[in-house]
């Protein structure tokens, strides 16, 4: 068996399981926020206007950097992280998939990939749902642990069960079987992958290079530039990669959080 057959099969199995997923997760059960306040106020649509409006602003620069993309013919895939923790990396790709679930045309799946803390698992109550733990250890398939959410085209693969070598699967085989299932559903989806952050874990940087786009969080005022310098570094200068700047201080409207976007590239500059 050569290098490449594991993911042709893997994309035959997507390509077959495309309808089921796109239009009937396998488990009934629809989940929702129940434990983070901002999140769920985004989830829900009652979100301040100023901050819904910067998330659109954020899904249209995605848009334009995802028609780039090598292959339009797939399913798109963005992966948000940050450099450190604690920089609202889960807020964002859990916003910004819901900003994409809102428009009509589009089917977005939101996947916790951050195996470590799995934080979007216990917000959605979804913590001892199989998920990505048995993808990445070939005990289950997509179709099988992908949920319902009570937003509509918006699905959710939690984290999946705890297993000690969650950080070496992001290099395995198994991680581009995901991926290539994932792409296999074709156009008119997208997958929000929300991972670690990347300088605690390094396997982050592996997993990034496996998508199309790559947001960035950085907090303002808190995570320390040489800290973002290291992030992009270890992206290295072919990731597409966009930053988002979380917690900007607005006082002339009255907000204390706000969102700013950039790109980086390999051409990028101060």
């Amino acid at each position: 068996m050569t290098s490449q057959e594991p993911l042709q099969e893997a994309s035959l199995r997507g390509q077959a399981q495309v309808q089921d997923l796109v239009t009937s997760p396998s488990r009934q059960r629809v989940l929702s926020p129940r434990s983070d306040e901002s999140l769920s106020a985004m989830w829900r649509g009652t979100a301040p206007p100023d901050i819904t409006n910067h998330f659109r602003a954020i899904r249209r620069e995605l848009m334009m950097s995802l028609s780039e993309r090598a292959d339009p013919g797939s399913a798109a895939t963005i992966l948000v992280t940050s450099a450190l923790p604690g920089d609202g990396k889960t807020f964002v790709a859990a916003s910004i998939a819901r900003t994409f679930a809102h428009a009509p045309d589009t089917l977005v799946t939101l996947l916790d990939f951050d195996l470590m803390r799995r934080t979007l698992s216990r917000v959605l109550d979804a913590n001892r749902l199989r998920g990505i733990d048995e993808c990445l250890s070939a005990r289950g398939d997509l179709r099988r642990v992908t949920y319902k959410t009570d937003v509509p085209r918006l699905n959710f693969v939690p984290a999946g069960a705890a297993s000690a070598d969650s950080r070496e699967a992001f290099v395995g085989v198994q991680v581009d079987n995901l991926i290539a299932s994932l792409r296999a559903t074709g156009p008119g989806t997208l997958h929000v992958l929300d991972a670690p952050p990347i300088i605690p874990i390094v396997e982050t940087a592996t997993l990034a290079s496996k998508v199309d786009v790559v947001v960035l969080v950085v907090r303002a005022g808190v995570t320390p530039r040489p800290a973002v310098e290291e992030a992009i570094a270890r992206l290295g200068d072919e990731a597409k990669l966009c930053i988002v700047l979380n917690a900007v201080s607005r006082p002339a409207i009255g907000r204390n959080y706000d969102y700013a976007y950039a790109t980086y590239g390999p051409n990028a500059q101060d």
